[in-house]
């Protein structure tokens, strides 16, 4: 998933964890964009904590 569609979804108010704040995580790893809370945030599981989510991607 692409960052700017990831603020799409945010600003639209329908984001979600397993649509798209993990395969965002995921698709940044894959293009080789490393940080500690990028990792973190791919490699949560369910039952996912929005807000918690949202506080890693904030440091981002």
């Amino acid at each position: 998933m692409d960052t700017r569609e990831l603020f799409y979804y945010i600003y639209q108010k329908s984001v979600t964890a397993e649509k798209h704040y993990l395969p965002w995580a995921l698709s940044m790893l894959e293009h080789e964009q490393d940080s500690l809370f990028l990792s973190i945030l791919a490699s949560l599981q369910p039952p996912y904590n929005l807000f918690e989510i949202e506080d890693y991607f904030s440091v981002l």
